[in-house]
């Protein structure tokens, strides 16, 4: 066997050592993309209403402030995914809700506490928007969104941090643009990163049910509206909130939320990622979708920077594969060189054993 096929080349040592590198920068970057999309909450209400036992699927859609939507589009959203739905799902057959969905809107106003006074975001929320959108609650709970119990809120914990001075502060009572509302929760939305804080806003945020918000605001309109279905296929979530839309294509985004940090998508988005960047047409992305854009064009990067690394990681691999199955069958065939001689060597001493040479005479 030649020297070459028996003996590692410098070629061949630094093929292992970028094939190892790669393995490692690979891992290094799905572990990190899967830290990114937890830390979103991308499918809080999927993994939530799921409860690891069924499989479901969300969908949002993303209106303009003159789209009109509001409460009456939110129902009647309600009714079309509903009557969709119910092509593929026995919903009469189930023991409890089967899907949910939520509506969310924003307007500014005043809050007066006890300890000081600010100017706040007011968000309107409508159906299950905390399972959507979780957060932390530091101090009391949800409310629950009905009209019987408007005059609630929840703040975020810069707000009761100003307001009263401390977090604890559920079932105290704030001021907001001169009506009083009882608190009944402080929430902390887990800003953890520059752009969740950038996307979130400066200014400190107040829950509240929607209605309140538009008794408030009159000229407050819902900009999202948000549903959790169970799966049925890939893409079904989002053509069912499709359906529910009778606003015209331009005053609405409608955006597939399963799925989303999906490795095979995200390497795909990487030629569009700058046009993912630009908002356009008006439409209104609330701070938690921001926050998502955000993650996702960080998840697209990172996984096109893992494609690349996985497919040099390859290249070098098939190199070294045919390298060393060319060396391996130089080994084989050395072996069956040194065993046919062997071989050979013992056929010829017991030939010689049973057939031995003719004494040469002496010469005389």
């Amino acid at each position: 066997m030649s020297k070459k096929a028996n003996k590692l080349t410098k070629l061949d040592i630094v093929c292992i050592v970028i094939d190892v590198i790669a393995a490692i920068a690979v891992g290094i970057i799905l572990g990190a993309i899967n830290s990114i999309k937890g830390s979103t909450g991308a499918d809080s209400a999927a993994s939530a209403w799921g409860n690891g036992e069924s499989r479901y699927a969300q969908a949002a859609v993303y209106f303009t402030y003159l789209s009109g939507f509001d409460i009456n589009g939110a129902h009647s959203m309600h009714s079309a995914v509903e009557q969709y739905l119910a092509s593929q799902v026995d919903l009469k057959k189930a023991e409890h809700r089967v899907w949910v969905d939520c509506g969310y809107g924003e307007s500014s106003g005043s809050a007066q506490g006890t300890l000081g006074s600010t100017d706040a975001v007011l968000c309107g929320t409508w159906g299950d928007y905390f399972l959507f959108h979780p957060g932390d609650f530091i101090s009391g709970s949800i409310y629950e969104d009905n009209d019987m119990n408007l005059d609630v809120c929840v703040l975020d914990n810069t707000a009761s941090w100003i307001l009263f001075g401390g977090l604890d502060t559920a079932g105290m009572t704030v001021t907001i643009n001169d009506r009083a509302y009882l608190v009944v929760g402080v929430i902390d939305q887990g800003m953890k990163t520059n752009s969740d804080f950038a996307a979130y806003g400066s200014k400190p945020r107040i829950y509240m049910p929607y209605q309140s918000l538009k008794n408030l605001k009159e000229a407050a309109s819902m900009t999202s509206y948000e549903i959790c279905i169970p799966y049925v296929l890939d893409g079904y979530a989002l053509e069912a909130i499709k359906k529910g839309v009778s606003a015209d294509e331009s005053t609405y985004m409608a955006v597939d939320e399963s799925g989303r940090f999906d490795l095979v998508k995200l390497v795909r988005s990487f030629p569009g990622i700058f046009n993912n960047v630009m908002v356009a047409g008006g439409i209104v992305y609330p701070w938690y979708e921001n926050v998502l854009r955000a993650a996702e064009i960080k998840c697209v990067i990172l996984a096109f920077m893992g494609a690349v690394i996985l497919i040099i990681g390859i290249i070098v691999f098939v190199y070294l594969f045919f390298r060393f199955t060319k060396a391996f069958a130089a080994f084989v065939k050395w072996i069956k060189s040194k065993f046919d001689a062997s071989y050979q060597r013992r056929i010829s001493k017991k030939y010689y054993k049973t057939h031995p040479r003719p004494k040469e005479n002496p010469q005389t």
